[in-house]
């Protein structure tokens, strides 16, 4: 029972929350450092996560600086839910009924992700990553879990924005309107002479 209890929360994949400022150009944020932590997991775990963090953003050719253009700060939760509900069976004759009230406790993993301008300490990314956790999870799980965390998290970071993919995906539709009509108008020309001869 207790192995399929655990193959349960393993199947729940990581829900993963972006938002940011789509007016602000990345570009000039080349430079990062860490803000203070302050969570409620071990040194140990804060200094992995900071860790994985400063290797994906170097690997997108970020640099690591005393003074930087931006500043990174991160919390991990762990929140509990409570859900109760009744279950049972009905007997006819003198039993009766026999029902049972039964608390079902869920754990979710909760990761948030924060990078703000030095100069003014406005928020401008922000990135929140959570999943359904086996309470039971030992700490080669956790260490797994928070680099599947750290990756769906800046996976696509610098944002590209929507407005910017949609301006292109409108000029490419008006490039390829412009070729068709630029064709129809060469066939429309070739016919004309044909029929003029």
């Amino acid at each position: 029972m207790l192995c399929v209890f655990c193959l349960c929360f393993s199947c729940f994949p990581p829900s993963v929350y972006i938002d940011y400022n789509e007016d602000v150009d990345f570009k000039k944020y080349p430079t990062y450092n860490f803000y203070a932590p302050n969570t409620a997991i071990s040194e140990q775990e804060e200094n992995l996560i900071m860790d994985l963090i400063e290797e994906n953003l170097q690997a997108k050719g970020l640099e690591s600086q005393v003074i930087s253009k931006f500043s990174i700060d991160f919390l991990v939760e762990f929140v509990q839910t409570e859900n109760s509900f009744s279950f049972g069976a009905q007997y006819a004759g003198n039993i009766g009924a026999s029902y049972s009230d039964l608390n079902n406790s869920s754990t979710y993993v909760v990761m948030t992700i924060s990078f703000a301008d030095a100069l003014t300490s406005e928020l401008f990314w922000q990135a929140v990553v959570e999943k359904k956790i086996n309470p039971y999870i030992s700490d080669e799980e956790l260490t797994v879990l928070y680099q599947d965390f750290v990756e769906l998290a800046l996976a696509n970071y610098p944002p590209k924005p929507e407005e910017k993919a949609n301006l292109d995906e409108a000029k490419s539709k008006t490039n390829q309107t412009d070729d068709g009509a630029s064709n129809s108008e060469k066939s429309n020309s070739t016919t004309q002479k044909e029929t003029g001869k």
